[in-house]
């Protein structure tokens, strides 16, 4: 866990969660353990305290004019990268992603996607008299993703019940709060990805899983 993070709306920060592990090793993995038992995601765990940053050049009176971050416990934060290392060894281990999915996996950076492309677009060019290469930008991908449809890739995937069952949990009940002149405010957070997210990004290529994955036309490649 990096230092210097800003913490959550517990005000509780990195140092002081591996400070207290240090001294008393138990007091987290004990409770983590039952939740990964029980299939529990804790809800005041799953409150997101949100800051704007506002980006410039824009219209300050448009919502897009705004980054949001949302700052998650850090205690949280730790439960959830273990439950996001599971995911991803299972995935991994099944080999059950897309050779086609280049984002957020060990080993591979859009650095090797693009080689991919362009080894692709030599290959065919001299095979074929026409190639065509489009690159399309899913804009706001990570905010449109439905919280209910995460149950379905997951049991697609064959993840482990008390797995799934974790992150499910985590996806439900979700709050955002922010701090206004009249004191905090509450939403539900229904979809959507929070900035620097530990699972995201995983849920992410389970998601996109679904279209790498399908049967595309004879000399078209994704």
């Amino acid at each position: 866990m990096p230092r210097g993070k800003a913490p959550g709306y517990d005000g509780i920060d990195n140092i002081i969660v591996q400070t207290i592990h240090k001294k008393f090793p138990d007091l987290f993995t004990t409770p983590f353990n039952k939740c990964l038992q029980l299939g529990l995601y804790p809800d005041p765990f799953k409150v997101g305290n949100i800051v704007l940053f506002q980006k410039p050049g824009k219209d300050i009176h448009e919502p897009s004019a705004y980054r949001p971050i949302a700052l998650l416990p850090s205690i949280a934060k730790v439960l959830e990268k273990l439950m996001t290392q599971r995911l991803i060894y299972h995935l991994e281990g099944n080999n059950l992603l897309s050779n086609n999915q280049y984002g957020f996996r060990a080993g591979r950076s859009v650095d090797t996607a693009l080689d991919s492309l362009t080894t692709q677009i030599a290959d065919y060019k001299r095979r074929y008299k026409h190639v065509l290469a489009l690159s399309i930008d899913i804009k706001g991908a990570f905010d449109n993703v439905q919280y209910d449809s995460i149950a379905n890739y997951l049991e697609e995937a064959n993840c482990p019940r008390n797995i799934a069952h974790l992150f499910i949990s985590l996806l439900h009940n979700r709050q955002v709060m922010m701090s206004t002149n009249e004191g905090p405010v509450f939403k539900q957070q229904n979809q959507g990805c929070p900035q620097c997210s530990c699972s995201g990004p995983a849920l992410w290529n389970l998601v996109a899983n679904d279209i790498l994955a399908q049967h595309w036309p004879q000399h078209t490649k994704i």
